[in-house]
């Protein structure tokens, strides 16, 4: 948890707001503690001790890793539906043979919210051999305004963020 304190000179102003409009809502204060953006971690305290401080916390969000591993001793593709909540470090064996990793798009459920994250890995070098294939659930979205991205490379990775039903590599 990071911490910022900023002490204001000469005492609060005598309207201190008490609510503070986000892009999620109204944040209203509660014991001198202002959630400023739910599920993100950033809390706001307003003089909460009367020493005249502003605190800002910001709680860490810890990255969940998936592991995607193709089962079929055939070396027939394997799908893999990746979804928002469970899965953002997603690292892939494809050794047995290709996987298709299917990002959540606008006809999903739940619908992924703007700016979601995904991270997807070849593990084992193996993708230039059995490719990893990127595509979106229901065909609604696109990877860099394209249908699908394929790993062609050993150990490739992506990184990308979901934006008005495109995901964007950075």
């Amino acid at each position: 948890m990071s911490q910022f304190f900023q002490t204001v000179e000469g005492g609060l102003p005598p309207a201190v707001p008490t609510s503070i409009v986000t892009d999620v809502g109204t944040a209203v204060a509660q014991n001198h503690v202002l959630n400023v953006n739910g599920d993100t971690g950033v809390v706001v305290s307003v003089d909460p001790d009367g020493s005249n401080n502003i605190i800002v916390s910001i709680n860490e969000i810890i990255p969940t890793y998936t592991d995607v591993v193709n089962p079929n001793i055939d070396h027939s593709a394997y799908v893999f539906i990746a979804n928002t909540t469970d899965d953002y470090y997603i690292s892939v064996d494809t050794t047995l043979g290709p996987v298709t990793i299917k990002f959540p798009d606008s006809g999903s459920v739940p619908v992924p919210p703007s700016n979601s994250q995904f991270v997807v890995k070849d593990r084992t070098g193996t993708a230039s051999t059995y490719n990893i294939t990127i595509e979106s659930e229901n065909g609604l979205a696109t990877i860099e305004n394209n249908v699908s991205y394929i790993f062609v490379d050993s150990y490739e990775s992506l990184e990308c963020i979901y934006h008005n039903n495109n995901y964007e590599i950075f």
